[in-house]
């Protein structure tokens, strides 16, 4: 039988069928003949508009005829003009509208995110809300307009939206079921930037009740799996994330295949997690994996992805004339698919630009990432993440020329966007105060940075807790922000907090562990202070310098380079020792 659905739910209402050609309508699309049902239902609302006396039965044959139809185009025409009476004078019923606005929202959604979806979606849950029937038809619509917010870039006006969601999926068709399930899982996917501890406690929710409903060994599980392990991930908890993406992984290759598009997402997330904990040579079989994948797929934007990702990675190693290939191939295939003017196509201009940073080609790096701000503003909007982030990566690079003033613009801007597109409570919004601070550290306006390394500090502690990697990166700027105050033993404190921090979470080689334990053991050993584990600080960084550059191919520029950068490594362990020889002099001659 045909039924009017009202959007994306589960559930339908049977329309009144007084007329004998809707039967006959209703026969033919039983027997899977939609064409001759679709027919006979244009043929029935011809004959509607001629008696102009049941215009609700009107409206519901043009909804159903914009579900049955072949043509997309035809079929939004005909849901607009349904849409169109149902709000007409006088008005039909608060119910028929929300069916009709989900209707006409439903086939929006087949073009991606658009603010009209978005509102046809609000309104439609506005009313559902109010029925205690319809608290599955509400959680249908919230979770869509939800979707729709988000895909604009705008996730702070989704979140209310699925988080009054999930209690209604909840009351109509409990904790452990397929809705409430999605629920969580789009719930937690909202959070992950602004709140990522919430965020893990709902995916660890969504996998109990996926464990519950579905079992060990189905796809949902492997869905729910993978996504706690990605969450965990960003939080740094890098144990549990590796062990809970391998276990995604080998239900996905038992599941679908070793080559398939579940075990290419897979691996490529083991490949992050792994290059998370600093363990970037152990990351880069699984990125190389998905990318094999991927090239075999010839799998368009997700082979563009696996490249940036295999590139990226190459870059953490230090590996940036390797990195440079794949991410111009990158480059080079986005602008195939989507133009020079693509939000993607800037999104893989900034990738190339910080691996040109690194080899020190500011200009280019520049150039690139001058044109992705310009897309992305023109595209998404001055006020959109993603111009967020095009800015900050462009005062990075300005800052590494020494260009502090126009640096501090763009990080002030990046800051003002990051707070309305993420909230104050942002680990992204945290991250660019820092960058901030530590312009005007650079700029040696020590006292007014001081406020903004504050603030991070407060919201990295409030969303991952007082040990975590990027508190310690805090912590570390903090430390040095303090020491050129003068204020020496708060900046020990401090420096010491992020080299345990680091020490707790990354291996010896991670970049950011040999920082912290370099300048840790640099301050105690310009103040003479506890010198014996200021050389143990300095030979522990040591250690993860070479380990750092036995990972590159050769003694090249890039190791030269680095090794030039980590000097003072060596210098300063050499300058302890030497105070620790005239201490032990002094003793002994009893001075």
């Amino acid at each position: 039988m045909l039924m009017l659905l009202g959007g994306h739910s589960n559930r339908a209402e049977e329309v009144d069928m007084q007329w004998p050609v809707p039967a006959e309508a209703s026969a033919a699309y039983d027997l899977g003949d939609k064409a001759t049902a679709h027919v006979i239902v244009e043929q029935t609302i011809a004959r509607c508009r001629i008696e102009a006396t049941r215009p609700a039965l009107c409206i519901e044959l043009m909804l159903i005829s914009s579900t049955i139809g072949s043509d997309r185009k035809t079929n939004e025409a005909r849901s607009r003009e349904a849409l169109m009476l149902a709000r007409g004078d006088p008005p039909q019923s608060p119910a028929l509208i929300a069916i009709a606005e989900a209707q006409l929202a439903s086939i929006l959604d087949r073009d991606g995110a658009s603010e009209e979806a978005a509102a046809l979606w609000r309104s439609a849950y506005n009313f559902n809300r109010t029925d205690p029937a319809k608290k599955f038809e509400a959680w249908a619509a919230a979770s869509m307009a939800a979707a729709h917010l988000t895909g604009l870039g705008r996730p702070a006006e989704a979140e209310p939206l699925l988080r009054e969601a999930l209690p209604l999926s909840i009351a109509a068709t409990g904790p452990q079921s397929e809705s409430t399930i999605t629920a969580l899982m789009q719930l937690a996917g909202n959070l992950e930037n602004a709140q990522p501890r919430e965020a893990e406690a709902l995916y660890r929710k969504a996998l109990t009740a996926s464990l519950a409903l579905y079992g060990k060994e189905h796809a949902k599980t492997a869905d729910a799996c993978n996504s706690l392990a990605v969450i965990l991930y960003r939080v740094a908890e890098y144990r549990e994330a590796e062990e809970l993406a391998l276990q995604a992984l080998a239900l996905r290759e038992k599941l679908f295949g070793l080559s398939s598009t579940e075990v290419a997402v897979t691996v490529g997330n083991l490949g992050a997690i792994l290059a998370g904990a600093g363990r970037y040579a152990d990351a880069d079989g699984p990125l190389r994996r998905a990318l094999a994948i991927r090239e075999e797929q010839r799998a368009g934007v997700a082979l563009e992805s696996a490249l940036i990702h295999a590139g990226d990675n190459l870059v953490n190693l230090g590996n940036y004339r390797d990195a440079e290939p794949l991410l111009r191939r990158a480059l080079e295939l986005r602008i195939a698919r989507a133009g020079p003017s693509d939000p993607d196509t800037a999104t893989a201009q900034e990738a190339l630009a910080i691996a040109l940073r690194n080899l020190r080609r500011y200009d280019q790096a520049i150039a690139l990432l001058r044109a992705a701000v310009d897309v992305k503003t023109q595209r998404l909007g001055a006020d959109h993440s993603d111009v967020g982030y095009a800015l900050n990566n462009i005062a990075v690079t300005l800052d590494a020329l020494g260009r502090f003033g126009e640096a501090e613009a763009a990080y002030r801007r990046a800051v003002e966007i990051g707070r309305k597109g993420f909230g104050a409570d942002s680990p992204i919004t945290a991250l660019w105060l820092q960058n901030l601070a530590t312009n005007l550290d650079e700029q040696r306006r020590f006292p007014e940075a001081e406020p903004y390394y504050r603030e991070a500090l407060d919201i990295q502690k409030r969303l991952f807790g007082a040990d975590h990697i990027d508190v310690a990166q805090t912590y570390n700027n903090l430390a040095t922000n303090l020491q050129s105050q003068g204020r020496l033993a708060e900046a020990i404190d401090a420096a010491r907090s992020a080299a345990r921090m680091t020490a707790a979470v990354a291996g010896p080689a991670h970049p950011r562990r040999i920082l912290y334990e370099l300048n840790l053991g640099a301050m105690l050993t310009y103040q003479g202070r506890d010198l014996v584990r200021a050389r143990a600080y300095l030979r522990s960084a040591q250690l993860g310098i070479g380990q750092r550059i036995a990972l590159t191919r050769e003694f090249d520029e890039t190791a030269r380079s680095d090794l030039a950068y980590y000097r003072p490594a060596y210098t300063n362990e050499v300058r302890a020792a030497w105070y620790l020889t005239e201490v032990v002099q002094e003793n002994s001659t009893g001075r």
